[in-house]
């Protein structure tokens, strides 16, 4: 393999740096041929970059194929972060070409596709390598898993999921859904400690063992959320009809009528 192309990798612009880059290239290097690898959240190809090197290095590349996936649409946090690395971009335009024109050099079998995730569908076959940068909440994320789970391996696959403890630095509890699946099927995913990945506290790596019921899992989370809008409509309704009961919400009530009164006549 060209030497050169490590040096182009480290020159694409990454979100967040690229330290975990030895272990994205290790494990792309143990692909089994005539497998697929997905990236859910490519941007700039600074990940994919490093999985093209694995698959370089594979002993047996026949048939693999790395599968990207993203909006490449420039937000305002995009253009700041590509400043950085010396790209000038605006607001709202198409990185996709950016991200073909960096990837070209490593001439390995990538497919680009650029929209919605939750628009995504897959039929690319089994998958041994996932790596998801992408569905950090749960919409995003139960799509994601819908889509391309069932296309695990048992035994085989690996899964990184890029932001599985991002929920303790930001405080949402919605940045736990990751974490709330794995910890759902204890006997199908077995963490993996790779020297590359104790650098990015955010990151984790699991090893698929055994089937999981994604559909099951999903569908579970959604009746669990609507039990709790359902929950927080009632105790708003029993709120306001508590104000309306009050002796101060009838004291106010000419103040209310003045002012639709006064609304009125203006819009007419």
């Amino acid at each position: 393999m060209d030497q050169s192309l490590f040096e182009v990798a480290t020159r694409i612009p990454s979100m967040g740096g690229m330290e975990i880059g030895p272990a994205l290239r290790d494990f792309a290097r143990a692909v089994r041929s005539n497998t697929a690898i997905v990236e859910v959240g490519c941007w700039l190809g600074a990940g994919t970059a490093q999985l093209a090197l694995g698959v370089l290095e594979n002993d047996e590349p026949t048939g693999i194929r790395i599968h990207c996936y993203d909006r490449w649409a420039a937000n305002a946090a995009e253009v700041e972060k590509a400043q950085r690395w010396g790209l000038n971009l605006s607001e709202g335009d198409d990185l996709l070409p950016h991200t073909k024109r960096m990837l070209q050099p490593f001439a390995v079998p990538i497919e680009f596709h650029q929209g919605d995730i939750r628009s995504t569908v897959w039929d690319g076959g089994p998958i041994s390598l996932y790596v998801d940068d992408a569905s950090k909440k749960p919409k995003l994320f139960y799509h994601s898993l819908l889509t391309f789970a069932p296309m695990w391996v048992p035994g085989d696959t690996v899964i990184f999921f890029m932001d599985f403890n991002i929920w303790k630095t930001s405080g949402d509890p919605e940045h736990r859904c990751q974490k709330e699946f794995i910890e759902a099927y204890p006997k199908s995913f077995e963490q993996i400690h790779h020297p590359g990945v104790s650098s990015d506290p955010e990151v984790a790596v699991f090893r698929y063992r055994a089937r999981a019921d994604f559909a099951g899992w999903v569908l579970s989370q959604v009746k669990k959320e609507r039990s709790r809008l359902v929950k927080s409509l009632r105790e708003r309704e029993e709120a306001l009809r508590r104000v309306k009961g009050s002796a101060s919400w009838r004291i106010t009530a000419p103040l209310r009528r003045a002012r639709r009164f006064l609304l009125n006549a203006r819009s007419n």
